[in-house]
């Protein structure tokens, strides 16, 4: 089971971290993912060994060293967040009043971050395939030419365990 506050960073984030390694040199790289409850995920043809978790959707080109490092390394670690950033808290030419209560606000949502430990799974079933691509797609309209291509791989990432941390350095460790 998804602990509430990882489900909520990953219904809530755009982009997530994720991190990959083959002959002990990582790899870390920004991804468009979408989320899939135990409820939508396909049964039929299923690759991994439990249907009843939750996965992420990813996409790469299969000529990237992502791609050929979940082939030799299936292991990967995901990080989400809501953080914002003191570059990206504040618009150009507004009053500083604006500005400070802006900021204020976003400050309200720097809480937490979620460390993801999973297996990728690069689908190879067509009906899999379709399905997952369909539901990227619909997630991630803006992302279309990062999903939907003669050279891109389906990943699927099946999460086995998550650490989550806040501000107050309170950190708390689940395992699915």
């Amino acid at each position: 089971m998804t602990p509430p506050q990882v489900l909520q960073l990953l219904k809530s984030a755009k982009y997530i971290h994720l991190g990959t390694s083959a002959d002990d040199i990582p790899h870390v790289s920004l991804m468009n993912y979408t989320y899939v409850s135990p409820e939508e995920v396909l049964k039929e043809g299923f690759p991994l060994s439990d249907a009843s978790h939750s996965v992420i959707i990813l996409t790469t080109d299969k000529d990237t060293v992502k791609y050929n490092n979940m082939r030799a390394n299936p292991s990967v670690s995901i990080l989400v967040h809501d953080w914002v950033t003191k570059t990206n808290s504040l618009e150009a030419g507004a009053n500083h009043l604006l500005s400070f209560l802006k900021n204020l606000n976003q400050n309200e949502l720097v809480s937490t971050s979620a460390t993801l430990a999973g297996k990728a799974h690069i689908l190879s079933d067509e009906k899999q395939i379709e399905y997952y691509k369909k539901k990227h797609l619909e997630n991630n309209p803006e992302g279309k030419v990062f999903i939907d291509g003669d050279n891109v791989a389906i990943v699927l990432v099946q999460v086995l365990s998550s650490k989550v941390a806040d501000t107050e350095n309170n950190v708390s460790e689940y395992n699915s």
